[in-house]
Order: C-alpha cells, then structure tokens, then sequence
C-alpha cells in the first residue's frame, strides 16, 4: 500500500470547517486522516509551510477542451494538463464540440479519449437538446445511463418555454441539474460588449444586461411550478443576483455560478479593443461586479469558472467585431481570483476555497470530491499563497494563448496538484514531491 503525508501545511477544507495547519495523510487513491502527527505513517512526506495552502482539488464546472471537432485550439490532452497546472483536479466539459455531445456515440468518443489523455477527472455536461438548437431534447436517459452529470446546451440559450419546461421535467425524473445559458436571443443579437455608456463610446454594438435577468426569471418561475434543479451558468448582472438571492430564501432548488473574468474586469476593460476580452456574457458594470462579490460572500452564488474557451490566434487576431467569443482561464483561475478577492478582503480564503471545492462538487453530485474527509478521493491541492508570478501565455500548457490576464502580475499559484494520490503537477520549488505522471 503507497501512502504519502502532506505536513506543516495550512489545511482549508470548507465541508468540514477545518482552517488549521495540520498533516493530511493519503493512501491508496484515498484520503486516510487528517490531524497531526502523521507522518509516521506514510510512505512518502512532502514537507510544507504556513503559506502553502492544503485544500480539496479544485473543480472548474465550465471548460472547453475542444475534441472532438476543435482540436486545433485545444484537446483533451493539453486541456487537461493546463487544469493540472492551475490546481484543477475535476472538470466539467462542455457539449459544444463537433460533432455535440448529444448522443450516446459521441459520448463514447469523449470518454475514451479521457482515459487514454487526461491527467485530470473530466466530466460530461451532455446536451439538453439535439445539436443545442433548442428543438428537440436529447435522449436524456441513454446519456445518463453513460454517465453524464447534467444537462444544457453552453451557450445556446433555451427561448422555447415549453422546452425547458420539459427539461426541467425530464431532468427531475433523472435527478440530474440544468445548466441554463441566462441570455435573452433576441435581446443579444449580435451584440459584442454590454449595453450602455462604454458600448455608445466605443461604437461597439451593446448587448442589455436585462436579457439576462428576464431568462433567469422565467426559469425560475418554470422551476417554482414544475420542480426540477436548476443551475445557473455564468451570472453577472446585478439583478440577476437579486433574483436568485430571493429564490434561494424561498427555497428553490437553484444554485448559480459566476466567472474569473467578470470578477476581474469590467466593461470599461473594452476600450482596449481587445478580443481577449470579448466573452459570453460579456464583461459588465463596476455596480455588477460588485453584486457579484457581495453574492459570493452571502451564498448566493456558489461557485467560480474558469470558462475556458480556447481559439487560435488567427480566430482571436480578427477585428472585434468578426472574433470570436471566450477567453481561456484554468492556468490562471486560482491566482485571478486570490489576487482580485483576497488581497481586499472582498473574500476570505474559506468562502472561495468552498466556491473553488465544496459547492461545484454539490451542483453536480461528485459526493467523493471536494472536501479532504476520510474516505474522499485524494484529489489535493497545495497552494503557495506568497507566490507572486508574471502570466506569460507562451508558457501555458494548454495549446491556447487568448487569455485576458496576460502580462499581469498575480499572488497565489498551485504548486502540486494531485489526483487519486499522484502527481500530476509539480512547481519546481516542490522539488521533493514525487515526480508527475505522464499521459501517455
């Protein structure tokens, strides 16, 4: 039996309101004990420091890894190395590829393809209707039977109401969540930036923040009278928060994620007329912003995304205007946000370990992961949280380089990343740690 002990730590493991330093001794793919005096017992001892931050493996509930139909902006392999890299041990891929994710066949493709490449857990949000048109839904049975963990159709938003009034329907018999896209169609248009003040200065068509808040609560009305469970992608208007702050107090089955990006940029970002920063939704308002900082802190948004939406330069060099939208994220997702979040004390550690852990794993039923009890899978994360480093996309694993934090300066960055026990990821300032496996 192989067993390793992470010591002298700060463990933050929200489930079980555990914030001190102390050992976490693995064993066999599993997390054994948790406590002090524990490296007695291990095979292996990777000795840390107060500033190294032992916490659950992170889990990014929206990534694109591109394969099938796009590899050449990202495959499963180097999507999944780039989540190593960043301290992402789950991650829930997205049915936009090519052909989608709406059949048992192409599921089949995807699954393979993450057992032989991905050094990460993967998971499948399959298709909540055939080719995401919002028509026809998807065999829902089949693909739950193979293993998805829910439904939806990215970012396609579902505007026929019986449609997702049967989604939500079929879902509930299914216990599996809908992931909702909150965008009104016909309000978006081809709209690039949000509706206001910087859209009319720059020339730039605008796309109202109200088409968001008037999908979320008609969802919400759907879900009040037909049950089900609802997950709400991407939030990032202020109403929106209001809305699903009230839903929650009258106990509805909504939980609700929001992005790295729009926790750190806003509209105004846009006047740099780069295509790094056009994404969906688009980047809102200093007032949104800070809804959905006060959101987080409250609970009313439970988790944080990357959004990892790779293109290749050719795509992403084209005027604003004729790009494509998405921003890549999983290398830089925990150093964004402990840069934006903690530095001001908008967050404390706990509350966005939890967002980053604990409440991803609830919205998509990972019981297993997202906490450090034991018996939970040994997916860990240790992170230098004094770390200050300079993004430098030429240096990402993953094969993508439109990242909007490019040439930033950020504080806190994983340093050994670990699924099931081993190393995926190593920093070289853990030089002891067991060296990482390799795919292939």
């Amino acid at each position: 039996m192989s067993s390793m002990v992470l010591t002298g730590g700060r463990v933050i493991d929200p489930q079980n309101n555990l914030d001190a330093v102390a050992d976490v001794l693995v064993q066999d793919g599993r997390v054994t004990q948790v406590g002090k005096g524990l490296k007695a017992k291990a095979d292996a001892v990777i000795e840390l420091q107060p500033h190294h931050w032992v916490c659950p493996g992170l889990i990014d509930g929206r990534v694109n890894f591109g394969d099938p139909g796009y590899s050449d902006r990202e495959t499963i392999r180097t999507g999944a190395a780039s989540a190593a890299v960043g301290g992402i041990t789950t991650a829930i891929l997205m049915p936009t590829t090519k052909p989608v994710i709406d059949n048992v066949a192409t599921l089949e493709y995807v699954w393979a393809t993450v057992r032989r490449d991905s050094a990460v857990r993967l998971e499948v949000l399959a298709a909540a209707t055939k080719n995401l048109e919002g028509v026809e839904l998807t065999e829902m049975g089949k693909l739950t039977a193979n293993g998805v963990v829910g439904f939806g159709d990215d970012t396609a938003p579902i505007a026929n109401t019986l449609i997702m009034r049967r989604l939500l329907e079929y879902a509930q018999m299914l216990d599996k969540p809908v992931v909702v896209h909150p965008q009104d169609p016909y309000f978006s248009g081809a709209g690039i930036m949000n509706e206001g003040y910087y859209s009319t200065l720059l020339g730039i068509p605008g796309i109202p923040a109200v088409g968001e808040s008037l999908m979320i609560a008609r969802d919400l009305q759907l879900l009040k009278r037909f049950g089900g469970r609802l997950h709400v992608a991407r939030v990032t208007t202020a109403e929106s928060v209001r809305l699903l702050r009230r839903a929650k107090y009258d106990g509805l089955a909504v939980t609700a994620e929001t992005t790295a990006h729009h926790l750190c940029f806003t509209q105004a970002d846009m006047q740099r007329y780069d295509s790094d920063f056009k994404v969906q939704p688009p980047l809102r308002t200093d007032d949104d912003q800070q809804a959905l900082i006060e959101g987080l802190a409250d609970g009313t948004i439970d988790s944080i995304v990357s959004d990892h939406t790779p293109h290749n330069p050719d795509e992403k060099s084209r005027p604003i205007d004729q790009s494509p939208y998405g921003a890549i994220g999983t290398e830089t997702l925990l150093g964004a946000l402990m840069t934006r979040l903690l530095q001001d004390d908008a967050l404390t550690p706990t509350t966005l370990i939890k967002a980053l852990t604990q409440n991803p794993a609830r919205c998509y039923d990972l019981a297993d992961r997202g906490h450090l009890s034991p018996g939970a899978l040994a997916d860990v994360t240790v992170i230098d949280s004094t770390a200050q480093w300079v993004v430098d996309p030429l240096q990402f694993k993953s094969a993508a380089r439109n990242c909007p934090f490019k040439g930033q300066t950020l504080t806190g960055q994983a340093v050994l990343t670990l699924v099931g026990g081993a190393v995926v990821y190593r920093h070289p300032t853990l030089s002891e740690a067991p060296a990482p496996v390799v795919m292939g």
